[in-house]
């Protein structure tokens, strides 16, 4: 099991994860500027603050955020993949 907090990512963001038996389990992503988010996602299908999301063919999740947005991120009813070396 693994986690961090508040680590500074491109573009102005805190992000925070939670990894439990392998398997990621939370994701939440706090903007400081504002300004256009993208996750490559560690699910096959996501849920950010209950909304499911569509990624492109690269698994990639595009969204707005404007300052002091808080994000949170899990996954969708189909469930958490297993991360190995090729994710």
């Amino acid at each position: 099991d693994a986690a961090f907090t508040d680590l500074r990512a491109q573009g102005g963001f805190l992000v925070s994860a939670t990894q439990k038996q392998g398997k990621v389990v939370r994701l939440e992503i706090t903007s400081t500027v504002g300004g256009p988010l993208r996750v490559l996602s560690p699910w096959k299908t996501i849920r950010a603050n209950g909304k499911t999301l569509t990624s492109d063919t690269r698994g990639v999740v595009k969204m707005a955020t404007r300052a002091g947005d808080r994000i949170t991120l899990t996954p969708d009813k189909n469930g958490v993949r297993k991360l190995d070396k090729r994710d």
